[in-house]
């Protein structure tokens, strides 16, 4: 069964990994409207108490109303810096990059994921400051697939959740270690087209699967302690 897709193509491979980091892209946009808003929405307010206050000529809390006018500037500033950092970290031409200065990001831009930003907790253990080097699209789409799928299997119970993402090198390679509270229901979850999940076409984990291969990485699941594991391994030369 192929639905229509060559599967041992690289190109085809690419083809469907830049729709699916499309359609994740996508979904965050309302979250990042209502992040931008809430920042706006801070500026007006208090532009309406500074117009107050001067047309009162009671200056004396100006500082304060500047203190937050450089809050409000410096989030709007941030978000417009997270979209053009995406740019970056999807790009599919070999890269050398910070592991630390990724990490931030991918925490920063997921906020904009409202279910991320209020009731998960992303502690990071990051052990390594070595640089990587290789195409960036490869690292955002496999670590975004596995947070992705946690999310979703997350999304529908209540209270707040604590995900672990462990950075470390061993020996010559770096392992990128997503750790959650989920259950693995898949026997085989790096089949092509296999899912628990309707409307899904079961391809997330084979896609990254076979881009780590190209840099001779290698992605793994499972379970460990009732907790699941999401495993990404890199070699630091490619």
């Amino acid at each position: 069964m192929n639905n229509g897709f060559n599967l041992d193509s690289l190109e085809e491979i690419n083809k469907l990994v830049f729709l699916y980091l499309q359609a994740r892209g996508g979904k965050s946009f309302p979250g990042f409207i209502h992040n931008l808003n809430n920042y706006l929405h801070l500026l007006k307010m208090q532009h309406s108490l500074l117009e107050k206050k001067i047309q009162k000529e009671t200056l004396e809390d100006i500082p304060v109303y500047f203190e937050r006018f450089a809050q409000a500037f410096s989030g709007v500033d941030r978000l417009v810096s997270l979209a053009g950092e995406r740019d970056f970290y999807l790009s599919k031409e070999i890269e050398r990059f910070s592991i630390n200065s990724f990490i931030e990001w991918f925490k920063d831009f997921w906020v904009n994921d409202l279910f991320f930003k209020h009731q998960i907790k992303l502690n990071i253990c990051l052990n390594i400051d070595s640089p990587l080097q290789l195409a960036p699209y490869i690292l955002t789409f496999c670590l975004e697939e596995g947070l992705f799928n946690i999310l979703e299997e997350l999304q529908d119970k209540e209270g707040t959740f604590d995900l672990s993402l462990n950075v470390n090198k061993v020996e010559q390679d770096i392992i990128f270690e997503l750790i959650s509270p989920t259950v693995l229901k898949v026997k085989n979850p790096f089949d092509p087209f296999v899912s628990t999940k309707k409307k899904h076409l079961g391809l997330g984990l084979f896609l990254g699967a076979k881009l780590l291969s190209t840099c001779k990485g290698s992605l793994d699941l499972f379970a460990k302690n009732d907790l699941t594991i999401y495993q990404i391994i890199i070699p630091i030369k490619n």
